[in-house]
């Protein structure tokens, strides 16, 4: 790492100081660690690390000069490990950098001018943070792609299904709709008699399929490190939606039955 990566990476440095390049030591005696690593250390809080010894290997022992914030620097999969920054020089193996959105083609020309500038041999070649994050909940954005797909098509099939079976019920029982016609029965009476025994159907089937749901998302949630509890709400909101859904299925058929002509009806064979 550099001496402006805390910096750069907007850090949070809960104790102690940054690296700097006026404090010669820095280069090669100088740790920052995360408070993880404070845990893992064993030492009593980030304020007890400061001045902490770290034997790194190779020759190289310093001290302890700041203590960051933990950050995700892994998928959320993970818990945050300890982490140790250091100041390495000939470890580099990228350059990270914190440029304004706002005129980004320029400043990666004028970045890959500079780059042919120093390293003509090397193509340049630069990657956005939040991309290589996104790119760890790959297989997340897959499944839900796929699972979206199938939601919309379930839907799509589920409602004609409901479509046909309300036409045909409904053909079963012209004769006795258009008997309520007479008697006196209005349109919203009607369409509510019909409507009712189907959202029946799906207010049993969202009772029983709410429970698999919830069971499901909790267990994929434990693949996460850090996870959250789904509402009760959100179910009721599916359900809620899937009501609305059947109704408006239901409801062209049912409502065309509840204005045809009785008289019609009633010669209906």
């Amino acid at each position: 790492m550099g001496y402006d990566f805390v910096k750069t990476m907007k850090l949070n440095l809960r104790e102690g100081r940054d690296f700097s390049k006026e404090i010669t030591t820095d280069l090669n005696e100088a740790f920052i660690i995360n408070e993880a690593a404070v845990k893992a250390f064993r030492w009593n809080n980030d304020q007890a690390a400061i001045g902490k010894t770290i034997d790194w290997g190779l020759g190289k022992k310093g001290k302890v000069i700041g203590v960051v914030k933990d950050f995700n620097y892994t998928s959320l999969h993970d818990n945050v490990k300890p982490l140790i920054i250091q100041i390495l020089p000939e470890g580099y193996g990228f350059i990270a950098l914190r440029v304004n959105a706002s005129a980004l083609p320029q400043t990666i020309s004028a970045l890959s001018a500079k780059w042919k500038e120093f390293v003509p041999d090397e193509s340049f070649q630069y990657s956005f943070l939040d991309d290589d994050f996104a790119a760890l909940y790959q297989s997340e954005q897959n499944l839900q792609r796929v699972l979206g797909l199938f939601t919309v098509l379930s839907v799509f099939i589920a409602c004609l299904g409901l479509f046909g079976l309300a036409a045909f019920t409904i053909r079963q029982r012209f004769k006795e709709i258009g008997i309520r016609k007479v008697i006196g029965a209005s349109t919203l009476s009607i369409v509510s008699l019909i409507s009712k025994d189907f959202l029946k159907l799906v207010v049993i089937s969202f009772l029983i399929a709410a429970p698999v749901a919830w069971f499901g998302v909790n267990k994929w949630l434990q693949n996460f490190a850090y996870q959250m509890s789904v509402s009760w709400w959100t179910f009721v909101l599916v359900g809620v939606v899937a009501v609305f859904i059947a109704l408006g299925t239901i409801s062209f058929q049912a409502i065309k039955a509840a204005v045809a002509n009785p008289v019609k009806s009633l010669r209906t064979e």
